[in-house]
């Protein structure tokens, strides 16, 4: 959960860290979360003080990931057991990691270094939202993670846009496939977030920032639209280095099933 208004934060003992809400509805403590999960170094628990109650609801609730998992088939748990994941709260009540609107530039995500790049989305020439597409650290020397992350604003309707079904970049003629793992509402409003992911090699991102390269293509899908957008390598060049010595020092992540390994809390 992350603090709102309305939230008093105190740190009164070492290694304890109190959430004082006074008025925490839409803060996202009345949403499924774990508390404080995105941290590089997670809290071992959490306990609950209910100092004033309404006289209905405000009732909290518990969900075990381990017993989640287990209720899987074994088709869908071989399936999770190769795949890792990024706990962020880069879109938690809007906050964003800085991305450079005119070029390349070096960016934190979870803390680490990565390339940004944000640009307009547009639909037969009309602005529709934004986009941002980011590449961290992947497999030493081999490839890197792209993620898109693209906010859509409904239409003069005030209709929600279809979800995303496509996502694909092409760099240096290849084109990639990105996995939406995410395309929904933002809280209760009508605009559309969504969240693609994938990997490209480490020579494709490389031709991509070389000066006979000037751009890369991003193309996305939905019932409701078809978008086509050229992206320039302005920048790239320069920083990407930079990209490659951080990914050399970075501790190569663990492949496992982190379902195993965590708790979801609710309330």
């Amino acid at each position: 959960m992350i603090p709102g208004k309305g939230t008093r934060v105190t740190d009164e003992v070492a290694g304890v860290n109190v959430l004082d809400q006074i008025a925490p509805k839409g803060q996202g403590a009345d949403d499924w979360h774990s508390d404080h999960m995105f941290l590089p170094e997670p809290p071992m628990g959490t306990t609950l003080r209910a100092v004033q109650l309404p006289s209905y609801g405000g009732d909290t609730c518990f969900a075990s990931m381990y017993a989640a998992y287990d209720s899987l088939s074994s088709t869908m748990q071989s399936f999770l057991d190769g795949l890792t994941a990024t706990n962020s709260a880069a879109l938690a009540n809007g906050a964003r990691a800085p991305v450079n609107a005119h070029g390349w530039a070096v960016v934190a995500l979870d803390g680490r270094p990565a390339l940004g790049r944000s640009h307009p989305l547009t639909v037969e020439g009309d602005d529709v939202g934004a986009f941002e597409l980011n590449f961290a650290c992947g497999e030493q020397g081999r490839d890197y993670i792209v993620t898109y992350v693209e906010q859509r604003r409904s239409n003069e309707a005030g209709r929600v846009p279809a979800a995303l079904s496509e996502v694909e970049i092409s760099l240096a003629g290849k084109p990639t496939q990105l996995k939406v793992v995410a395309s929904r509402p933002r809280d209760k409003s009508t605009d559309l977030v969504s969240i693609a992911s994938g990997r490209i090699s480490a020579e494709a991102l490389k031709a991509f920032a070389d000066t006979g390269n000037r751009s890369l293509m991003v193309e996305t899908a939905s019932d409701d639209a078809v978008t086509a957008i050229r992206i320039g390598n302005a920048g790239i060049g320069r920083i990407l280095p930079t990209l490659v010595a951080s990914c050399a020092g970075a501790p190569q992540p663990t492949i496992r099933n982190s379902a195993r390994f965590s708790r979801q809390q609710g309330g």
